[in-house]
């Protein structure tokens, strides 16, 4: 557990660096992230749910960026009580920066690995986090 817990620091510390220049929070970062992927108008609900923010949090997250003019919002025209959100160029464009500052970030610290251990570490994450997901998981036995 101590080393889970200092690679998680660790990581959330760097991410938080790394965006830092953007002036981002990681749970901007992840609101953008959601909405470029989708690379469409993407529901409240949705985004709560992908960020795995409650709604109130989603909401203040958003309101953020409505203010700083990366993302729009808008009452969904078949049912008004659905809002939907979209990202802007400006906020396209902060995104696609803030990445590729990662990326360039991320590949520095896994350059002591080759491509066999990358994908190794890759599919170890993978079924990490799916272990994590699962229903149960954090249920003592």
């Amino acid at each position: 557990m101590p080393v889970a817990l200092a690679t998680y620091w660790q990581v959330r510390h760097e991410l938080a660096q790394d965006l830092k220049p953007s002036a981002l929070t990681i749970s901007q970062y992840v609101v953008l992230v959601q909405l470029a992927a989708g690379r469409r108008e993407t529901g409240m609900t949705e985004l709560a749910l992908a960020g795995r923010f409650d709604p109130a949090t989603a909401t203040v997250l958003v309101d953020g960026l409505v203010r700083r003019g990366l993302v729009t919002r808008r009452r969904a025209p078949g049912d008004r009580r659905r809002v939907m959100v979209r990202l802007t160029a400006r906020g396209r464009r902060l995104h696609q920066t803030a990445t590729r500052r990662l990326i360039l970030r991320w590949r520095q610290a896994l350059r002591s690995f080759d491509g066999d251990e990358q994908r190794e570490l890759l599919t170890l994450l993978l079924r990490l986090l799916e272990g994590l997901q699962t229903p149960g998981a954090g249920e003592g036995g």
